[in-house]
């Protein structure tokens, strides 16, 4: 089942994640503005174990929760402060923020709805637009991506599933 925590999350399926060997620390804020509604605000950072690279994430949203439905809107930022090309973890696996590998920052806006259909089991839908922009001299030779997320899921019970289709193209 889902908590009112939970709930009150956007999906982290539709954020850019760098895949990262080493640490990560994150620290949220949640709070209740009204029956129902709920704003949080959310920091982490990732860094690799023998890279100088840092990935630094934060959202800020709100959340609507009537019982059966929730809806929430957020706004979201990633960052590479240093500068540099990030590193590859695993041979094969690309380097970077989802095979970005000369990434600097993203923005993007995020809405999520739920649907419960009984006590443990739920839809759950996505969607979100936003900016990325890549380090000048990078191996695509753009600066700017334009990307679409949308996102589905099913829970019922301790099994879920997700899926999400990206897009981004040059802008």
């Amino acid at each position: 089942s889902h908590s009112d925590a939970t709930e009150a999350a956007m999906p982290a399926s539709l954020a850019f994640h760098g895949l990262a060997a080493g640490n990560v620390f994150s620290s949220g804020l949640q709070y209740q503005l009204a029956p129902g509604v709920q704003a949080h605000a959310d920091i982490s950072q990732r860094s690799w174990v023998n890279h100088p690279a840092r990935l630094i994430d934060s959202e800020l949203g709100a959340t609507y929760n009537s019982g059966r439905y929730s809806v929430g809107l957020s706004v979201g930022a990633s960052e590479a402060p240093q500068r540099t090309a990030l590193p590859r973890v695993l041979p094969g696996v690309a380097p970077g923020v989802d095979g970005l590998s000369g990434f600097d920052r993203s923005e993007q806006l995020n809405a999520h709805g739920r649907v419960a259909l009984d006590g443990s089991t739920g839809i759950d839908l996505g969607a979100s637009v936003g900016r990325i922009r890549l380090m000048p001299g990078n191996l695509l030779g753009i600066d700017t991506l334009d990307q679409k997320a949308l996102s589905f899921g099913v829970d019922s019970g301790p099994l879920s599933g997700t899926l999400v289709g990206r897009t981004m193209q040059p802008l």
